[in-house]
């Protein structure tokens, strides 16, 4: 009977281990995800046109410096700005949040990494709503990405974490699915645009 009792507590130090093993990766993991979205910011992130194309990173957009040099119509470019520039300064102080939030282990990083990706998800809307023809760049793709990446961990972790504790993982799953419906209709939204 004792070494019954000494194998159980055995096990269970061993599946404690394991946890923060893999607490430890999957906050890693994320930390990096959200330095690359940061650093999508800081890349090209798209181009705008009505006529006369803008070329801009999310750092420019996110703080209404988007070039107007060597375009016709200057005035454009404060369009863009006043259009995007509130919604790109939310999704990178979010980003710059949750970085902090989850360097600091201080719960509540995912919420602010999710409203970060649904931010950025946001900005081809609002691109298509001014009738702007759009193409997404390198930035762009890297932040959304990345911070769709964040939320794949997220949910992994949950369903993890649900089936150790002997729950059903269907409600981890679905807000899985639930996530990915923005960002397929964004996908979907910025081919037709480039096409």
């Amino acid at each position: 009977m004792e070494g019954r009792i000494d194998m159980q507590g055995t096990h269970a130090g061993v599946e404690e281990q394991r946890r923060v093993a893999t607490g430890a990766r999957s906050r890693r993991l994320s930390a990096t995800l959200l330095v690359a979205a940061f650093v999508g910011f800081l890349l090209p992130f798209a181009t705008v046109s009505c006529g006369t194309p803008v070329t801009f990173t999310g750092i420019e957009l996110a703080t209404a410096n988007v070039p107007s040099e060597g375009i016709d119509d200057t005035e454009f470019a404060g369009e863009v700005e006043s259009n995007g520039t509130t919604v790109a300064a939310f999704a990178l102080g979010l980003v710059v949040l949750a970085l902090a939030l989850l360097l600091a282990r201080i719960p509540g990083w995912g919420l602010a990494a999710l409203g970060g990706l649904l931010a950025v998800l946001l900005l081809p809307w609002i691109a298509a709503s001014a009738m702007a023809d759009f193409e997404l760049h390198e930035g762009y793709v890297l932040s959304a990405g990345a911070l769709a990446g964040v939320q794949g961990v997220r949910r992994v972790d949950a369903v993890r974490r649900r089936r150790s504790l002997g729950r059903r993982v269907w409600p981890a799953v679905l807000t899985g699915v639930m996530l990915a419906i923005p960002l397929v209709a964004t996908v979907l939204l910025a081919a037709s645009s480039g096409a």
